[in-house]
């Protein structure tokens, strides 16, 4: 029985695991934050919610939940040790830009990209141009979790940086967000359920997309969190880099939280070494 639960996991394993993405592969989100008094705020959401969005289920979904009925049926102890194995080991997934950013040297703590916006009132875009959206209200909802992100960081940055929400279709914007899957025009296409989840341009860039066939949510435990993810995104696309702070927001390394959502102090550190300096004080 031993061996053939061995079997199954390794075999389940091969299944969620993404392989290792090229080095000119979009960014992957993930991360974990860490309570801040000065910035904790609890979600708008009080409970769990799932974005439905059009998505086509696949059949290593339906290989993987065989799986994992086979291995509760066989030991519904050694099924829910395993589980909680491969759970940890899913919810750890690690950051596209890791990869490029491990080989330079990095500072212990908040590292800043070379470039940050030359201005800081930036005008923002939640889009659908693949019709992904099936529910109404869900664009809406979406709309606010990121309102809610740019929010953080906006009062993170003490206020040097703003974000206006554009609601004019035909408007352009500096932060332009959809959901997208596989090629999407930026020569850089997702890859399916279970790897690349989002990723985001550097600043002046002003791209943030997010792979629709993931399983999102917001404040649930089953999918990615949309919070999070957008948060981290933002980071990047603001001009941060990863953190080695494993409580901060920026780390590469995305470790689902029950907890309520936080920027870390290092988070705020360093967006103020971006956009808090004498300079921007002085109004220049």
């Amino acid at each position: 029985m031993a061996r053939r639960l061995l079997l199954a996991l390794v075999a389940l394993i091969h299944l969620v695991i993404a392989p290792p993405p090229s080095l000119n592969r979009p960014d992957l989100v993930n991360h974990h934050t860490s309570a801040s008094d000065r910035f904790q705020r609890a979600s708008h959401a009080e409970q769990s919610y799932a974005i439905d969005l059009d998505n086509e289920d696949t059949a290593e979904d339906d290989l993987k939940n065989f799986q994992l009925e086979t291995l509760e049926n066989e030991s519904h102890e050694s099924s829910n040790q395993q589980e909680q194995q491969l759970e940890d080991i899913i919810n750890e997934r690690r950051c596209h830009k890791a990869g490029i950013e491990d080989k330079h040297a990095r500072a212990k703590r908040y590292v800043t990209n070379e470039y940050k916006w030359l201005f800081t009132n930036l005008r923002w875009k939640l889009r659908d141009p693949y019709h992904l959206f099936k529910k109404e209200g869900d664009f809406e909802t979406v709309r606010q979790t990121l309102a809610h992100a740019l929010d953080m960081w906006s009062r993170a940055s003490d206020g040097q940086l703003t974000f206006d929400d554009v609601t004019d279709s035909n408007a352009t914007a500096d932060l332009d967000m959809f959901f997208a899957r596989w090629d999407h025009g930026d020569h850089e296409p997702f890859d399916g359920k279970g790897g690349i989840v989002a990723h985001s341009g550097y600043p002046m860039e002003g791209k943030v997309h997010f792979d629709a066939s993931e399983l999102w949510t917001i404040n649930g435990k089953n999918g990615i969190d949309l919070r999070y993810v957008t948060l981290h995104e933002l980071g990047h696309a603001l001009g941060l880099r990863h953190s080695e702070e494993k409580g901060a927001i920026m780390h590469p390394i995305y470790r689902r939280a029950d907890h309520r959502l936080a920027l870390a102090e290092d988070d705020i550190d360093g967006i103020r070494a971006l956009y808090h300096s004498a300079d921007s004080q002085q109004g220049l």
